[in-house]
């Protein structure tokens, strides 16, 4: 299966480091990490992850990740892929079939500010 989703999603640094405190956020961001369980083994050919950014650079992919494990999503990691022209992904998860991962995408996709997030199956 080929990568069809081309759309660059951008991370503005102001939007990363805002902090919003409020306790239905929380709450809601708390219900997510438990209702998201995915085995923290290293992303593996043919299988599936869900991408939560993409065309990103280094840096804001380590702030992006750095903010989703605070909400609780720690095994988001950099995916990089083509060494020669890199495309820097932010995943999260590791799933077996096509029907977890898309289990875990929408439970991912209550939090909005992951609602543009997709699967993606490693080749």
């Amino acid at each position: 299966s080929k990568d069809t989703n081309t759309s660059k999603i951008e991370i503005d640094k102001a939007d990363i480091q805002k902090n919003t405190n409020k306790a239905d956020t929380v709450i809601e961001l708390q219900k997510i990490k438990e209702e998201v369980t995915t085995k923290t083994k290293p992303i593996e050919k043919g299988g599936y992850c869900i991408v939560l950014a993409s065309q990103v650079s280094k840096r804001n992919a380590e702030i992006f990740i750095e903010k989703l494990k605070k909400k609780g999503l720690d095994s988001a990691e950099l995916y990089t892929k083509n060494r020669v022209q890199p495309i820097r992904r932010v995943v999260f998860g590791n799933y077996q079939t096509q029907e977890e991962a898309y289990k875990a995408l929408r439970k991912i996709h209550k939090d909005e500010e992951l609602k543009d997030a997709w699967v993606y199956k490693l080749n």
